[in-house]
């Protein structure tokens, strides 16, 4: 028979490898899109400059391009949260359910920011806080 050349896309929530999950494509812009991956399950409860650099130092699958999500991209996670191999795996109470998104809330180099965006997926709500506030994070690439 004849061999496929090209592999279907996977569809969103699934795993691609035992420790990443498919998110869909990312609108990066109106025409261009790519891929977006995340981790299966929370890094744990970090103040936000050390969350950004648990993303950075990650290699989950062998990839070395991990990091936190854009704003848009954490909402992405928040709308696909309990799809598939994302069902259950996230914290969704308004208290303790806040995740780090990569955004400093001001102009300011992230090594100087007081405040950080992230979004609560109890509330859905994305907001700031203080960047010295231990909160959960997810890793995307």
């Amino acid at each position: 028979g004849q061999m496929n050349a090209f592999a279907e896309p996977p569809t969103a929530g699934t795993l691609s490898d035992k420790d990443i999950v498919y998110l869909g494509d990312f609108s990066v812009n109106k025409i261009s899109k790519r891929p977006l991956y995340t981790t299966a399950k929370d890094e744990g409860t970090l103040p936000w400059l050390k969350a950004v650099a648990a993303c950075q130092a990650k290699d989950t699958g062998g990839f070395h391009d991990w990091r936190l999500p854009e704003r848009r991209e954490l909402s992405m996670l928040f709308q696909n949260k309990d799809v598939a191999a994302l069902s259950a795996t996230f914290n969704t109470s308004t208290k303790t359910g806040f995740y780090w998104s990569g955004a400093p809330s001001d102009d300011k180099k992230a090594e100087d920011a007081y405040f950080a965006w992230g979004q609560n997926f109890g509330t859905a709500k994305q907001d700031f806080r203080i960047v010295k506030t231990p909160s959960l994070f997810r890793c995307v690439r």
